[in-house]
């Protein structure tokens, strides 16, 4: 018997036991040592841990609220928040400044408060700056082109979700794109001519659908501008008369482009004359059975006070609310 089973058999079964060998893990590598090694393909190689994976004992709202925190300052940095916010305070008191001078121009004509509506012009206005104004209060907007209004009221109703405004198509309107036209817009304010008016009646009868419409009305007979003149909307009175009698349309009112001047007594004929031809066509219109809706729309950013003061009960106003465009 030899030393080593002497020194086994002294000890009782069970008791011997075999030390398992003890593994040690590697010790942590930082990135830049990782870098440094010789790639090996198949392997990716260990890094640190990241604080996340270091840190258990952080509760998982607190992490959330990290997250967040982290996503919002990416997409609103402090920067871009706080010049949002100059923006929307501008425009704010931009808007009330108009209302202001709207008011005012009520007073000095001895017409009662809010007999006149400001219509926001939005052409070439995106639709962020467009909830901005309805934050700040405003409801009713005209846009010059179909394809714009489209676009910005579906952007508009996903950035202000059921907040109730009103669309006026005020551009030119061709006839391919009156049905886009008739779904877009609240209210026609630009039908120059008998066929255009026909047209939507024929659309209205087929889909029971009522519409609310302008008719522009070329005041200086300016061939350069859209509209019936004085004249041609007096004689096309009768057949006006005819169409709105089969067809569910309410002709609420007349609106006129002003003269484009700088003097001021000029801009203040062309006013004073729409106002006068739109109370008398009304009569003449009402003779024949059609009634013409008391609505005057004339007046912009550059002259809306004159026109106020001649009797207008709307004002389209675009650059002197949201700025010069682009």
């Amino acid at each position: 018997m030899n030393s080593r089973t002497a020194t086994t058999e002294r000890v009782r079964p069970g008791v011997l036991l075999r030390q398992a060998p003890q593994r040690r893990s590697p010790p942590l590598r930082t990135r830049r040592q990782c870098s440094q090694l010789p790639h090996q393909p198949g392997r990716r190689a260990r890094t640190q841990p990241s604080l996340r994976s270091r840190s258990p004992h952080i509760s998982r709202a607190r992490g959330s609220a990290q997250r967040r925190s982290l996503v919002t300052s990416w997409r609103f940095p402090p920067s871009s928040v706080a010049a949002r916010n100059s923006r929307m305070s501008h425009l704010a008191e931009q808007l009330a400044s108009l209302h202001a001078r709207v008011r005012a121009a009520e007073q000095r004509a001895s017409r009662p408060a809010g007999s006149v509506e400001l219509l926001a012009v939005t052409k070439g206005v995106p639709a962020e700056r467009i909830a901005e104004a309805i934050d700040a209060g405003q409801r009713a907007f005209g846009e010059n082109r179909v394809q714009e209004l489209e676009e910005k009221r579906a952007a508009v109703a996903q950035l202000r979700p059921g907040v109730e405004v009103r669309w006026d198509l005020i551009g030119p309107l061709q006839s391919n794109k009156l049905r886009r036209a008739l779904v877009a817009a609240d209210r026609i304010s630009s039908v120059d001519r008998v066929e255009l008016l026909a047209r939507i009646g024929e659309i209205s009868r087929a889909d029971a659908s009522a519409r609310r419409i302008l008719l522009q009305v070329n005041i200086d007979e300016d061939a350069a501008k859209s509209g019936f003149t004085p004249d041609a909307l007096r004689v096309a009175l009768p057949e006006i008369a005819a169409i709105i009698s089969g067809a569910p349309l309410t002709i609420e009112g007349l609106l006129t482009v002003g003269r484009l001047t700088s003097n001021p007594a000029e801009a203040r004929s062309t006013f004073s004359s729409f106002v006068a031809f739109s109370h008398s066509v009304r009569e003449a219109a009402s003779a024949q059975g059609l009634q013409i809706g008391p609505l005057i729309s004339a007046g912009m950013s550059g002259d809306f006070e004159l026109a106020i003061e001649e009797g207008a009960t709307q004002v389209r106003l675009g650059s002197t609310l949201f700025g010069a465009r682009g």
